[in-house]
């Protein structure tokens, strides 16, 4: 069986447990703006391969042709229109040029393609040539603050963080412009003008900046993705730096692989090794979904993240034929956790609504799987272990060992081995 909700062309179906059929991860959308609205909010920023130069449109070529529930943020007239990647909806000059091909538009195609009431919408903002000290905004004092500043002036900026701001500037308007209030994926490509820094923190330091910065605006879980630069101009290939990201301890952001994407001299024979050409373009768009994908799948697998109770509520747990109860207070923070027999993570409840989807009812009984172990926590006033399916807290048999650590992350420790954390 499988549920084709949510598949695209490209997706890889995998096995649900619970469903009993083959799916995808899904992407969570507003089902209550206006059917005229964008109803999932991409922002989009970068130097020139984040606008799309060294592709050109094709009329020929339908992954090209706007598409009627694809919006774009004309920053010129101040509205949502059609996005069109002839004219300025995915931006204008001095930052793109018009007819380039903008990867975040074949995101939103992916988008379009698997769910049919999904209204992507798109903001971007980007400079050739720019490099990180236009968005990193680091503070006096700090270590990088007269580095970056000065990176800023050398290119004729007054002042660093400016295309950072900018581009805030421009998401406010749209969002103000419409019911949802949302981003819902940051899309970043930059770096190869930072290529004089590679053998110092600078380059990562100034992205991590950049993180929080958009976070702070947007929530701390925004998924951010980045990508590879270009393997074909070795000098300014960042790509070891940008990947990096794919070995800290944040779950929400990304670095795709895409450094061996067709450059335009392949497409176009102009001398051209540094811009992606069209079908690259086309290609690094659904690379990001995929990778937006893999993070939404990441956080599903391993974030066991806090659902509040807003009023007393009785969770019954059935397992094995016996049957638990545990009163849940209005004034607690929560984490429930599932395991097999193994120790592997089977589940986590991420939020107090998926927790009403499966327990609609106070008091209500749900049955697992009979080798499962069933593990709730309390957060507050600290990480308690408030009950166990598999033995009594008191005893401390297979139960858990709970700890923060140094970076405030949550660690689970069975027989001393990490098994999971978030």
């Amino acid at each position: 069986m499988i549920d084709i909700t949510g598949v695209s062309h490209g997706d890889s179906l995998k096995w649900n447990k619970y469903k009993n059929c083959f799916g995808v991860q899904q992407v969570s959308y507003d089902k209550t703006a206006p059917f005229n609205e964008p109803n999932f909010i991409i922002a989009v920023t970068g130097q020139s391969n984040s606008q799309g130069s060294g592709g050109l449109y094709n009329e020929n070529d339908i992954s090209d042709h706007p598409h009627s529930r694809i919006y774009g943020f004309s920053s010129s007239s101040n509205m949502w229109i059609t996005a069109d990647l002839r004219n300025d909806s995915l931006g204008n000059l001095p930052g793109r040029h018009f007819k380039s091909t903008v990867f975040a538009f074949y995101f939103a195609k992916r988008l379009v393609e698997a769910y049919p009431d999904i209204r992507p919408g798109i903001i971007n903002y980007g400079w050739w040539g720019a490099n990180i000290a236009q968005w990193a905004k680091y503070t006096i004092g700090h270590d990088w603050y007269e580095f970056n500043l000065n990176r800023a002036y050398n290119q004729g900026w007054e002042g660093q963080g400016r295309i950072f701001d900018t581009h805030m500037i421009n998401i406010q308007s749209a969002l103000h412009q419409i019911q949802y209030k949302n981003v819902d994926v940051m899309l970043w490509h930059q770096g190869e003008s930072d290529w004089d820094t590679i053998g110092t923190s600078y380059y990562i330091d100034s992205l991590k900046l950049v993180i929080l910065q958009y976070r702070a605006a947007f929530g701390n879980d925004l998924p951010i993705i980045v990508g590879e630069t270009t393997a074909s101009y070795p000098a300014n290939n960042m790509s070891e730096t940008l990947t990096s990201l794919n070995r800290d301890s944040d779950i929400n952001t990304l670095c795709v692989n895409c450094q061996d994407l067709q450059i335009s001299d392949s497409e176009f024979g102009n001398g051209d090794f540094i811009h992606l050409s069209s079908s690259g373009h086309r290609e690094m768009g659904s690379l990001y979904y995929s990778g937006y994908k893999e993070i939404l799948g990441n956080v599903s697998a391993h974030t066991a993240a806090t659902f509040p109770s807003t009023r007393p509520m009785t969770l019954s747990l059935f397992l094995s034929d016996q049957p638990q109860t545990v009163l849940l207070s209005n004034s607690t923070q929560y984490k429930l956790v599932v395991t097999s027999s193994r120790m592997e993570i089977i589940d986590t409840y991420t939020n107090y609504s998926n927790v009403e989807a499966i327990f609609p009812e106070i008091g209500q009984i749900i049955c697992f799987q009979p080798d499962a172990n069933i593990v709730l926590y309390t957060m507050t006033p600290e990480i308690t272990p408030l009950w166990s399916s598999r033995s009594s807290i008191e005893t401390g048999i297979t139960v858990p060992t709970i700890s923060l650590d140094d970076r405030g992350q949550l660690n689970i420790v069975w027989d001393d081995n990490i098994i999971w954390y978030a």
